[in-house]
């Protein structure tokens, strides 16, 4: 594939240099983020990167899903060992969007797998909470009858963000809200954890709790 080619360039010929400014560099990740967001080449990819932050720049950036990949870059196997930090992260960033998650099977879950982490409840009613809130993603997802328009016309109505967005635009907002928080419920049972592309690339994640959460040494 030409995308896979184009990126594999950029990753080992630009982003590998030394001689590449951190500009150029970010440029060309962001590149390479949009064709894993959009499926143009394989998640695999992602996680070779050749992608360093300094300091300064780990703590001026904008962009969690750069800081993510550098944090990768910089150690993997350290990165595996992020596991339950990461996820109290994902949790911290359904959070602040949980405007975006009203429906109580969503909300439910985020706080059923904080218990779960705490060890307050057991596989078994995580799973039984997860079921309830894939429900609520695919009630999105899967929208056929005029009652189900409704029911998500009610939700937007509700949101004041949403508001001024075509119903399209705002239903698909929501599903992606949707699918991250049931992501982030189940996060470390996923088989290509800790790098999974729905979660480490998601626009839902918030760089100042990333650097709450995640202390590097530089």
């Amino acid at each position: 594939m030409q995308e896979v080619a184009v990126a594999s360039f950029l990753n080992h010929t630009i982003l590998r240099s030394r001689f590449t400014t951190y500009r150029v560099k970010r440029y060309c990740l962001l590149l390479i983020v949009e064709c894993i967001i959009g499926e143009l080449i394989p998640t695999k990819l992602a996680t070779n990167v050749a992608f360093f932050m300094t300091r300064e720049e780990w703590e001026t950036s904008r962009s969690a899903p750069e800081m993510l990949l550098a944090l990768h870059t910089k150690n993997p196997e350290n990165f595996k060992s992020l596991i339950l930090i990461l996820h109290r992260y994902f949790l911290a960033c359904c959070w602040k969007i949980q405007h975006l998650i009203p429906q109580a099977h969503l909300q439910n879950g985020i706080l059923g797998v904080e218990k779960w982490i705490d060890g307050k409840i057991d596989d078994e009613e995580l799973n039984r909470l997860n079921w309830h809130a894939e429900s609520a993603c695919f009630a999105l997802d899967y929208a056929e009858t005029p009652e189900d328009f409704e029911e998500i016309q009610k939700l937007i109505n509700g949101i004041e963000e949403l508001q001024g967005m075509k119903f399209e635009e705002a239903k698909k907002l929501l599903k992606k809200a949707a699918y991250f928080a049931e992501m982030t419920m189940v996060y470390p049972q996923i088989n290509h954890a800790p790098f999974v592309k729905s979660l480490c690339t998601s626009q839902f994640l918030c760089p100042d709790l990333l650097r709450e959460h995640v202390k590097p040494d530089f």
